[in-house]
This record gives C-alpha cells, sequence and structure tokens, in this order.
C-alpha cells in the first residue's frame, strides 16, 4: 500500500466514523502530524508507540559488531545502532492465527 492509498482508505473509514465526507488534504495532514508524532516519540531514549489493537512500535538497539564490506570483502567495525520494531498485540495475533496460541515474549 502507498501513502496516496493510506490516505484514501483512511479518508473512507472517517466517512463512517464522523458521518460525513472527510477532504483528502485533512486526512492526509492528520497522518503527517501523525508520522511526525511518532518520528519524535521514537526518538526519545526508551521510545515506546501503542498502535491501536494492532501492537507497538518499539526502539530496539542493536549491539557493535564486525561486518563484511560485501564488494570488498573487507572487515568493518559496525557500532552499536538503533532500529524499530513492531511488536505484534495478542489480538491482533489470534485475529490472524486463530488456531494457535499467542506469540512468545
Amino acid at each position: 500500500m502507498k501513502r496516496g492509498e493510506l490516505v484514501r482508505r483512511v479518508a473512507e473509514q472517517a466517512e463512517v466514523v464522523f458521518g460525513g465526507r472527510v477532504p483528502l488534504n485533512i486526512t492526509k495532514a492528520v497522518l503527517e502530524g501523525f508520522f511526525m508524532v511518532c518520528d519524535e516519540e521514537l526518538r526519545k531514549s526508551d521510545g515506546m508507540i501503542p498502535v491501536g489493537k494492532l501492537g507497538k512500535l518499539v526502539v530496539h538497539s542493536r549491539p557493535p559488531r564486525w561486518a563484511r564490506n560485501p564488494f570488498t570483502g573487507e572487515r568493518m567495525w559496525v557500532g552499536s545502532r538503533k532500529t524499530v520494531k513492531f511488536k505484534v498485540g495478542n489480538a491482533f495475533y489470534r485475529s490472524l492465527n486463530p488456531k494457535e496460541e499467542a506469540p512468545p515474549t
């Protein structure tokens, strides 16, 4: 799904919730604001953002390690880095996999 499709689908759902047409430019502005808030919150030291009943976005620290340059084969040191991971919520996991147990934590 591309960003334009996301804006259109969210606007359609907003029409159902609010009972009237929601302009695409307003929907796009709200989504951009949401993305900016996510960016600011995740940049904090231990940022975490709940994403409704889907799960949550959490910052994960990757330890430093030795890596290999794929072009030259030379070993190089890669320092510690932060990345964002998505942890699936139990309700969403069960809706996708109704016959399995909850995901391991």
